[in-house]
């Protein structure tokens, strides 16, 4: 989580001048990671609510 959060905090000097590239960049992350969050989330209390790995 926080190697996300400096990735996002990095990318508007990376990109640079590309704003509109930037904001696809970051909406995708954003879109990948809350639904990798949400899936593991789900398989965690789903399938094995007592087991923590």
């Amino acid at each position: 989580m926080i190697s996300f959060v400096l990735i996002l905090q990095n990318l508007p000097g990376l990109v640079g001048t590309s704003t509109p590239i930037a904001v696809g960049v970051v909406a995708r992350l954003v879109a990948v990671f809350a639904l990798g969050a949400g899936i593991a989330a789900h398989v965690r209390t789903s399938a094995r609510p007592h087991v923590r790995t």
